[in-house]
């Protein structure tokens, strides 16, 4: 004789199913509160290692880039720049800068090198605490055209339309903008080395050349005041060489 064995209702079953289905997939508390101390720790950390890291983002070809197109704008003539560099505890340094002549091919000025002692903290309050400034290797040439005009007149200024280019309309005029705060400039010592200027005069044929050009600039005793030393060989063509000092 068979005893019947009493069975679980389906629907008993069902539920017990859900039941643990939920216990599995839904997450303890403890491990949602470990994932918020992981995030709250990382976040710094990442934050902490972008700044470190930020004068060397800075120093990229791509920034050198934009900094030629800036450049570029503001002077209206082609710049280009061999490297750059920044750094927290480094001084900002430039090699190879160039400015080419409205041809886009004859340069204007070269500049070997650049080195600036200059802290990024005071530029995040848009001050510039400049402590020393080295420039080496410098090298321009100016021409006098026939016209009387200078090759450097139109330096910074933008190209002029076409001739049959619509005149564009006068901008509407804006409100003032309020004037940043900050702002301030403090000069250290500056230090001009092996110089050389070209000045051709095309009305009269001759050119004068400035080399082993160097100026010394400091600040003096007040804010407005700046000590400066100059000295240069001058080779005028069909005269003899010279040399200038010259002290303000």
């Amino acid at each position: 004789m068979t005893e019947d064995v009493p069975t679980e209702p389906e629907d008993a079953r069902d539920d017990g199913r859900e039941a643990l289905l939920k216990e599995v997939t839904v997450p303890a508390p403890k491990k949602k509160r470990r994932w918020i101390l992981r995030v709250a720790i990382a976040l710094p950390v990442l934050l902490a290692l972008f700044v470190f890291l930020l004068p060397t983002i800075l120093s990229m070809g791509w920034v050198t880039r934009k900094i030629e197109a800036a450049a570029g704008e503001k002077l209206a003539r082609r710049v280009t720049i061999g490297s750059h560099s920044v750094g927290w505890w480094a001084p900002v340094a430039c090699e190879n800068l160039v400015v080419y002549e409205k041809d886009w091919t004859t340069p204007f000025l070269k500049v070997d090198k650049v080195v600036a002692k200059l802290p990024l903290k005071p530029l995040l309050d848009r001050n510039v605490d400049l402590e020393s400034l080295e420039i080496t290797g410098v090298e321009a040439r100016i021409v006098r055209r026939r016209d009387g005009s200078l090759s450097t007149d139109d330096l910074g200024e933008p190209p002029a339309p076409p001739p049959s280019a619509a005149p564009a309309p006068a901008p509407a005029p804006q409100p003032a903008a309020a004037a940043p705060e900050g702002g301030k400039f403090r000069m250290g010592k500056v230090a001009v080395r092996n110089v050389r200027v070209s000045f051709v005069d095309e009305t009269t044929g001759r050119t004068v050349t400035a080399t082993d050009l160097s100026l010394d600039a400091k600040p003096g005793a007040t804010p407005d005041e700046v000590v400066a030393e100059l000295e240069s060989k001058l080779d005028v063509s069909g005269a003899t060489t010279g040399t200038v000092e010259a002290q303000a």
